[in-house]
């Protein structure tokens, strides 16, 4: 699945414009790509092995390193209204997949300060929205020109 999306989002910015949702952003955007990457050398976030969307958990438990305790895979799903610290939880990830022993998921991640700030800006973007507005704001989406950088 995680490749046929990224298939499309690079057939869609050959064709230069992309329609991005209400408040998706050019950084949300790039961070939407790093979520979903898991196999660049660069702006790798292998984000989506364990946050499967569309609920951004697998449900499964899963170990940070290898003699760490097996935690059930968080929801990424409505963390500003839960009060995750976005940006401290993303820091807390790249340092365990920097860690001697982590996990072999945890050591595919490759990401830059960057990829951090875009990851933040699409992470902030996942909450869950009423049925009824939903039609509305896929209306209202903006597009994006992918040629610039």
């Amino acid at each position: 699945l995680t490749a046929r999306i990224y298939s499309l989002l690079a057939n869609q910015e050959g064709r230069v414009l992309i329609k991005l949702p209400k408040g998706m952003n050019r950084e949300a955007y790039l961070g939407y790509k790093t979520f979903l990457s898991t196999d660049a050398e660069v702006s790798n976030g292998n984000c989506v092995v364990c946050h499967v969307p569309e609920k951004f958990t697998d449900l499964k438990n899963h170990a940070w390193s290898e003699s760490g305790k097996a935690l059930p895979t968080p929801s990424l799903r409505n963390m500003k209204k839960r009060k995750v610290d976005i940006a401290k939880a993303l820091r807390a990830k790249l340092t365990a997949s920097e860690k001697p022993g982590a996990s072999k998921d945890y050591q595919s991640i490759k990401l830059d300060k960057d990829d951090l700030t875009y990851l933040e800006a699409f992470l902030k973007l996942l909450d869950d929205v009423e049925d009824k507005i939903f039609r509305e704001l896929i209306i209202q989406a903006k597009v994006l020109d992918t040629s610039q950088n």
